[in-house]
């Protein structure tokens, strides 16, 4: 059996993999969301597929700029994790180069946009998704 046999396979499992990471990095960013980030006694298990990752994504990128980029790199949604601190750097390099932002305005954006997401609306469309019963908007 020669490489190119395994290769297929190994390349889907390989894909699989990749979109399962996603699928449980939208599932903490979708924990948070609903949660308001606070520490629950009991932990919250959110079980995200495809399609809801797809939904997630797209809300997020609806958000102004500036929070759904932090908001993306905080939780690695579609992108590698970030700390806050060069999430910040990354911004002021953007705005300006001369003015990093901070980690304390890199969490207030992160805050504001959790607080957005959990808006009626876009949660309610989420929450629906999840359940099944919602078609993607």
């Amino acid at each position: 059996m020669g490489w190119n046999a395994v290769e297929g396979p190994l390349r889907r499992l390989f894909e699989f993999m990749k979109a399962q990471e996603l699928n449980d990095r939208v599932a903490v960013f979708l924990r948070d969301v609903f949660t308001g980030g606070r520490g629950l006694e009991k932990p919250v298990t959110v079980r995200v597929d495809a399609r809801v990752a797809r939904l997630v994504l797209a809300t997020v990128g609806k958000l102004p700029a500036r929070e759904a980029l932090c908001l993306r790199l905080r939780y690695g949604l579609g992108v590698a994790r970030t700390p806050a601190r060069e999430i910040g750097e990354m911004i002021g390099k953007v705005k300006d180069a001369k003015s990093p932002v901070t980690r304390q305005r890199v969490g207030a954006l992160i805050a504001r946009g959790l607080r957005r997401m959990r808006h009626p609306l876009r949660a309610e469309a989420i929450v629906r998704a999840m359940e099944g019963g919602g078609r993607e908007s």
